[in-house]
């Protein structure tokens, strides 16, 4: 019996009886049973392994995935927020310039004057600003874009980066009444 038990445990099935042995029959049909009983467990174990493994391996690439999505919308957020922050260090410059050469302001709607320049606080983001009339002539006179009447006028400036895919473009109106 203890040598049927030795080849069990080494994986070469059973050794038969000694004959003449008290009770072979039964310690036969039990160690065949036992037998069955192994190499049944063998395979749902392995499989249930195998379901195990997959289901984590599954879960690790959606985890990444959803990782990989979220740095990406974090990093076009910053981005967006750098272009705003350039765009608005554009309207900034623009009022300080067109304030200041506001005699000039014609000439400028006139020769679509353009004012750039770098805004700082963005790392040197590059921007533009350009001014344009708001409609100051009223019916029956025809609206002129080119002469300002009423000394104000809409100020655009735009993030004009190249790291920028959606450029962005503030709008103000500059008054000087």
């Amino acid at each position: 019996m203890a040598q049927n038990q030795e080849h069990l445990a080494s994986g070469k099935g059973a050794v038969a009886p000694e004959v003449g042995a008290r009770g072979t029959g039964k310690a036969l049909l039990r160690l065949l049973l036992r037998v069955r009983a192994r190499r049944g467990q063998r395979g749902v174990a392995m499989l249930l392994t195998m379901v195990v493994m997959a289901s984590l391996l599954l879960g690790g690439i959606v985890a990444t995935g959803m990782r990989m999505a979220n740095l990406r919308s974090s990093g076009q957020s910053v981005a967006g927020k750098r272009a705003y922050y350039c765009a608005e260090a554009g309207l900034a410059a623009g009022r300080d310039f067109y304030r200041q050469n506001y005699s000039q302001w014609n000439g400028y709607l006139q020769t679509h004057f353009v004012l750039t320049g770098q805004a700082v606080a963005t790392g040197g983001m590059a921007y533009s600003v350009i001014i344009v009339d708001d409609m100051d002539e009223f019916p029956p006179d025809v609206n002129d874009p080119l002469n300002d009447k009423n000394q104000t006028v809409i100020m655009r400036s735009t993030c004009i980066d190249l790291a920028i895919a959606d450029p962005v473009t503030l709008q103000q109106y500059l008054s000087m009444v």
